[in-house]
């Protein structure tokens, strides 16, 4: 929260006390970096430590946008949208300055949108999207997470032409991270415009059904001859299915 210090600490220079507002969002029951309960005491805790160096001359605020029926990144991207914009247009008090923070999942470009055109600070914790770099694009997006995508890419990118794998198949869940399918889709494309005989195949699986566990188990010894189980992209499989 260093660049949040700075910019403070420049508006503190100019003279006055000033208030500042944080947004928090994210899913209510999801255990992931987008998981409310992961990002809000995070934020917390940040405020906490710059209102040590910085009060009494800001005072903060934190508010909390969730929806129960959040599930997924997908059901974020869908409403996320509309009840920042409702929340934002319709603050009873308009504070000196508003600050989003978040995991940063599905609707993350379209929450950019949003900070872009209101010139409020976005902060992203869950997800390092090249666009970032974009800053025509993304004038007031940051990015604090530590995981390159580009980097990891090449490097998936690397192992599998090293090994000479030409076939993988590809395992997720509906709550695999945005991450982790941005990953995915661009080694796929990577791989299929560098090697003319590459293959995948994919499986989305329920890890709550027996069922769809042992279905993906059918499925994985029919087609694994010859064909690689990509660690990377398998989160949260059972031990004894694996």
């Amino acid at each position: 929260m260093w660049h949040v210090a700075l910019l403070l600490g420049m508006a503190l220079a100019q003279g006055g006390n000033i208030d500042v507002e944080f947004i928090t969002w994210g899913m209510p029951q999801h255990e992931g970096l987008h998981d409310v309960s992961v990002v809000g005491p995070a934020t917390e805790f940040a405020l906490q430590e710059l209102h040590k160096d910085l009060q009494p001359a800001v005072d903060f605020k934190q508010t909390f946008i969730m929806n129960n029926s959040w599930t997924s990144c997908k059901d974020v991207d869908a409403d996320m949208s509309a009840r920042l914009s409702e929340y934002y247009y319709k603050r009873q008090a308009v504070p000196s300055a508003t600050i989003l923070v978040a995991g940063g999942c599905e609707e993350r470009r379209k929450v950019n949108e949003l900070a872009a055109n209101w010139n409020i600070l976005y902060f992203t914790s869950g997800y390092n999207d090249p666009v970032i770099h974009e800053k025509d694009i993304t004038p007031t997006w940051i990015s604090v997470e530590p995981f390159n995508r580009d980097s990891l890419v090449r490097r998936t990118v690397d192992v599998l032409h090293f090994f000479k794998w030409s076939t993988i198949f590809i395992i997720t869940t509906e709550h695999t991270a945005a991450f982790c399918l941005d990953v995915r889709d661009e080694v796929v494309r990577l791989m299929s415009k560098t090697l003319d005989k590459f293959q995948y195949s994919q499986a989305t699986i329920d890890l709550d059904s027996p069922h769809s566990r042992i279905s993906w188990c059918q499925q994985v010894r029919v087609s694994s001859r010859g064909t690689e189980l990509w660690p990377p992209f398998v989160e949260q499989m059972p031990g004894d299915d694996l």
